[in-house]
Parts: C-alpha cells; structure tokens; sequence
C-alpha cells in the first residue's frame, strides 16, 4: 500500500492535468453505447437487437463501467466530469497493479536495482503507449502483468492456495477486460500444464471456469438476454485482412482481376492507402458482413 500511494501521488496531477481526460475511439464508442447511440460496431455485429445499443465488441463489463462514470457526468450536467473521475477511477487500478507487479521484485534485487525499476515503472504514464490513451487497453495490460507475476511466484515458491486462488480469478477475469484474454488464459494454461505438472488440475481449472463463465454463461446466456449484439466477425479475420492490405496496397501489379474483384467484395476499400502496419481497425472495419 505503500507503493501504491506513492505511485498514485505520482500519476494523480498527469490526471489533473489532462482533464477531463484522453480518449480513444473505442472507449468513445462505448460512451456512446451508453448513451443510446449507434455505433459502427454494433451494425457490423450478426445480430442487432433493435432499441438496444450495447455491443459486444467492445469488453461489456468496461462498457457498463466507464458509462456508470459519463451517467454521473450527464447526471450532474457536465459529461467532463463523469470522464475525469472515469480517468481517476483508471488511475487507482492501474496504480494497485503496478504497485503489487513492483512489490512482487523486492525480495529479488537490491535497493538500488529496485529503486530504479521503481522510476521506471513510475514513469509509464508518460509513455503514450501505456497512459491512458486507450482505457481497456491500458487496464488489460495492468491485469496481464500482473498475471505474469503471480506465475513467476508459482515457479519460485510452488503452488499455494493463495496463488491458486489468484490464478483462478484472472483467469476468470482476463476474457471481461478484453475479450480475446480468454484465447490468452487457455494457451497459457495449456502451457503450464506441459511445464508445471504438480498442478495440472489447477490450470485445467483455469481453462473450464473462465471458458464456462465467460464464453459459455455470459456469452451465450446472459448476453442474448441482456439484448446485447456480439461482436461481429472482423476481429477474428483482422489478421488476414492486415496481410491482404498490405498485398494490394504494395503489391497491386501482380494482383489478378479476378482475384482483385473477388478481395474488393469482402473489403470494398477504395484506397488502400489507409493501411497502418500497427493497427487494423482501418482495415476490419470495412470489412462487408455479407
């Protein structure tokens, strides 16, 4: 706690700074999910539930999160309210994770060698890629960290009902905070039950909780009940759609006609030049669900 307070007296006047905070599309279309508007994502989504706007492309747990804070905001008659507490609630979270992620060291390195990983992880909100540009994104990687933590003292200390009990509740959790975590929580649970075989039924545990919670209860149950449109199929193609891209925007002389109208049909793009290498929301989102 210790930690904490002092990383979060650290990060706080970035976030006053900064007010009422930065966003990112995504965490703006999830605003406006709340907020009863149409969004790219839920039209794209197979099923579209009319008068209800919550998508499950986004991370849904977030979503009813981070528009509980805009409500408060629109409430009190200024949504930049609503986005800075948002922005400060974000703050608490990721500085609780980092503070256990740089705990977790202490008993490993000397006071100078901690002291100095301690600037180093002090200082990520002034790094673009891990402030709080990008909400679910920033929160998502606290989480994972922190996940990656908890296995390093699973291999140093063995496994303790404390760490099971940790393991269990990423695990579960993971796939909430972003919805391709329940890819991550499988593969590395498969891997551990290949590295670490005194626990293999607590990583097969991990694996059937958060499969059945998330993909199974959630998805399959609450959500349908909840009129909350699924995502929709660009993100499990966005790869390939990132790879033909590039084919066509660097490549085009050797493209087939053929192959070209066949390609335009499923991406109907008319300059590929919007391509980034980086990101592939340019790309997915024109993709023709049909």
């Amino acid at each position: 706690m210790k930690v904490f307070a002092v990383i979060f007296l650290l990060w706080i006047p970035l976030v006053l700074i900064r007010y009422p905070g930065i966003q990112s599309g995504g965490v703006s279309a999830q605003f406006q999910q709340i907020m009863g508007m149409d969004t790219l994502a839920r039209r794209l989504s197979p099923v579209i539930y009319d008068g209800h706007y919550i998508s499950g492309h986004h991370p849904v747990l977030l979503t009813f999160l981070f528009g509980m804070f805009i409500r408060i905001g629109a409430e009190a008659g200024n949504v930049d309210i609503g986005m800075f507490l948002l922005n400060c609630a974000v703050c608490i979270f990721n500085a609780l994770g980092w503070a256990y992620i740089i705990s977790s060291f202490y008993q490993y390195l000397n006071r100078r060698e901690w002291f100095l990983l301690f600037i180093c992880f002090s200082a990520n909100p002034l790094i673009i890629s891990l402030n709080t540009y990008v909400l679910k994104d920033n929160l998502f990687a606290t989480l994972l960290s922190v996940y990656c933590i908890v296995i390093f003292r699973i291999c140093q200390d063995g496994m303790t009902k404390r760490y099971k009990y940790q393991m269990l509740g990423i695990s579960i959790l993971l796939p909430f905070i972003k919805n391709q975590g329940i890819y991550i929580v499988a593969l590395v649970n498969i891997i551990l039950i290949f590295s670490i075989r005194s626990t293999i039924r607590a990583w097969i545990k991990n694996i059937v909780f958060s499969i059945l919670i998330y993909g199974i209860i959630f998805s399959g149950v609450i959500m349908p009940l909840m009129k909350i449109s699924p995502g929709g199929k660009q993100e499990m193609f966005s790869l390939f759609f990132q790879a033909t891209a590039k084919t066509m925007l660097e490549h085009s002389d050797e493209i087939e006609k053929e192959e070209a109208e066949v390609i335009t049909k499923i991406l109907p793009i008319e300059d590929w030049s919007v391509y980034t290498p980086h990101k592939s929301d340019n790309i997915k989102f024109q993709f023709n669900q049909k």
